[in-house]
């Protein structure tokens, strides 16, 4: 995280957005999308918060609450006072528009990548003024105090900028986040390695009779992709350069000559993709045994997964 100092503004806004985690599926094992829904997470993504399901004011109101209570607890440890804030759901605004996965969304953005979504079912905004409280508690300080907060609530100092400002890393923010201390190596390898599991979980074998029957379907329409999966990541190639590029030359990443023919193909591939998942009933198949599969990796590292549930079910390590 950037920091040039002490904010003392209205916060920038927030938007909190339903995460989706990969889309789950088959083996060999079902071969029929029975009906009845399925919960958004599988049991180690409960676990570990590895997307965001929030679905209605309410619940962002819920995650805002633990994200500042972790932060609050930690300060305290640190020796500081932290200021809560929490909006309200007037304070709340919903976004309208596609949700991600459906049809419309798929028409317009594909995946979202090279044509990024101005408007997204299941975002909420929220903005918020500066603790007048915060804001003399900090003034009161001294630069050495000021130091010590900012190395507290944001972390070391990992590189300075010419204009001041300097990069940090960890801290309580960064608690605030994942509930988990810097200093809790046990807990913090736990959590890694679950977050691991479920990054590479696409990729498992149980998926791969599912995946080539997915794959025939899309080679019928003239593509050649492994699964969904690799279908998506295929356009995030190139991504991270357009924005650093952009960057260095302070425009509208979107604004590049290549941006138009990549963001055609991209939908072109994501309708392909959505009409065979929905012909295969693909998502269920898959949602179906990758909670098999975490259920599994729940069961072979219980010890270690209740215990980092304990942490996060309370103000965080």
């Amino acid at each position: 995280m950037r920091v040039a100092g002490v904010r003392t503004v209205a916060w920038a806004a927030v938007v909190v957005v339903v995460g989706l985690a990969a889309c789950a599926g088959g083996d060999g094992g079902p071969t029929t999308a029975d009906t009845g829904e399925l919960p958004a997470q599988g049991p180690l993504e409960e676990i570990v918060g590895w997307a965001d399901t929030s679905r209605s004011s309410t619940d962002v109101i819920a995650a805002v609450a633990q994200r500042e209570a972790w932060i609050a607890a930690c300060m305290a440890r640190e020796g500081f006072e932290h200021f809560p804030q929490v909006p309200t759901s007037d304070e709340i605004t919903s976004l309208d528009g596609p949700a991600q996965g459906t049809r419309e969304y798929t028409e317009r953005y594909g995946y979202g990548v090279w044509t990024p979504a101005t408007e997204e079912e299941g975002a909420y905004m929220f903005e918020m003024q500066d603790d007048p409280e915060r804001v003399a508690y900090l003034q009161a300080m001294s630069p050495s105090e000021m130091e010590a907060y900012l190395t507290a609530m944001y972390g070391g100092v990992t590189e300075t900028h010419t204009d001041g400002s300097a990069t940090r890393s960890g801290g309580c923010m960064a608690v605030g986040y994942d509930g988990i201390g810097d200093q809790d190596a046990y807990l913090s390898g736990v959590r890694d390695a679950a977050t691991q599991f479920l990054t590479a979980l696409p990729e498992d074998p149980g998926f791969a009779e599912l995946d080539a029957r997915w794959s025939e379907c899309m080679a019928g329409q003239g593509l050649s992709y492994a699964s969904p999966h690799r279908a998506r990541g295929s356009f995030l190639d190139g991504i991270e350069e357009l924005f650093e590029k952009a960057n260095v030359e302070n425009v509208d990443p979107f604004s590049f000559p290549e941006v138009p023919e990549r963001a055609a193909e991209e939908k072109r591939v994501a309708l392909a993709d959505l009409e065979c998942r929905e012909s295969l009933g693909y998502d269920r198949l898959h949602t179906l045994v990758a909670h098999e599969l975490q259920a599994d990796y729940v069961e072979t590292h219980r010890t270690d997964l209740d215990a980092l549930a304990a942490v996060l079910g309370s103000d965080g390590a």
